[in-house]
């Protein structure tokens, strides 16, 4: 707006300009001035003619004298125009002024009107532009605030997801739990029959018994069992074919809850104990003992393995067959 403001005031100040200039053409000392013109003119006509007459009667050359009013006549120039009838022409320098003064207005005119023309396109296309920009921005604010708003619903989403998931995972651990627990508890315990005590007198070979202790069946995949003579208080190591897997071998039985089976074990040597070796381990100068393991698996395809380790102690006198008790050290009887 500032620019076609500064347009009107050059275009009012270029007819301000232009109006004073004719108003000056047109006032009363300018038309005094023609009216001066009009009179020298007259006079010049008459003093032609008196020339005229004069050199009817006088062939002699007259020199012609303006009088003392013609010639303190301001602002009037005499154009002696010699061919023709040697008339006067006069000119007013003052119509001139004016008449370019005019022609310089109106062209100014043209060109602050011009000006104003393209001051005016030029704000009509900066607002459509501004317009468009705000549309544009108006427009991008509404994506903008779409945008957020379907991020606001998917970190919503998202939240609640997580959420489920982290029931569901609460859920399945639960589940897991559950189930585990139930493999534990429902699961067959295959141990070494504690409530029978084997009788290694009289006799090459012990008879020992296992039982299930679990709710559910055990499929046996092997049994051994051995007994040997130490000469201190130290088990014999555990074999190490105890901790091997035995997941491809076929069952040699199967072992319901509560249900028990008997196996034979051979003495060292193969032979039934004498008197001076009883006498000995009842000295604690020999040991007796009797090691194990059985593998088996239960019904939910797990396997597990039950390790023994026993020495035999006749010192019971209320129990003639004497009982197997454990060894202080820990890591020789284990189900697992």
């Amino acid at each position: 707006m500032q620019p076609l403001r500064k347009s009107f005031a050059l275009i009012l100040a270029t007819l301000i300009v232009g109006w004073s200039g004719y108003t000056h053409s047109q006032s009363p000392r300018s038309a005094r001035t023609n009216e001066n013109a009009k009179q020298i003119s007259t006079r010049h006509s008459g003093h032609d003619a008196y020339n005229h007459q004069a050199e009817a009667r006088d062939p002699s050359p007259a020199i012609n004298q303006p009088k003392p009013e013609e010639t303190s006549t301001p602002n009037t120039t005499y154009n002696l125009n010699y061919s023709g009838n040697r008339n006067y022409r006069v000119t007013n320098s003052t119509w001139w002024l004016s008449f370019w003064q005019s022609a310089a207005t109106v062209a100014l005119a043209f060109f602050a009107i011009g000006q104003v023309y393209f001051l005016w396109r030029t704000r009509d296309e900066t607002q459509r532009a501004a317009t468009a920009a705000t549309r544009n921005a108006e427009a991008m604010t509404s994506s903008l605030a779409f945008l957020r708003q379907s991020a606001e619903a998917t970190e919503r989403q998202a939240r609640t997801l997580e959420e489920s998931l982290i029931e569901t995972r609460k859920a399945a651990d639960a589940a897991k739990a559950s189930a585990d627990f139930l493999k534990l508890t429902e699961r067959a315990f295959v141990l070494l029959d504690e409530s029978r005590s084997p009788d290694p007198r009289e006799k090459a070979e012990m008879i020992y018994w296992i039982v299930n202790c679990g709710k559910t069946p055990a499929y046996i995949k092997v049994v051994k069992a051995w007994m040997e003579f130490t000469d201190s208080g130290l088990p014999p190591p555990v074999h190490t074919l105890a901790n091997v897997s035995y997941k491809h071998v076929g069952e040699m039985a199967v072992l319901g809850p509560s249900q028990t089976f008997d196996a034979g074990v051979d003495l060292p040597g193969s032979k039934t104990l004498e008197c001076q070796q009883i006498e000995a381990i009842k000295d604690k100068t020999r040991w007796l003992w009797f090691c194990g393991w059985i593998a088996y698996s239960d019904a939910f395809d797990n396997e597990h393995v039950t390790v023994w380790t026993r020495y035999w102690n006749p010192v019971e006198e209320d129990i003639p067959q004497g009982v197997f008790g454990f060894p202080g050290q820990p890591g020789y009887n284990y189900a697992k």
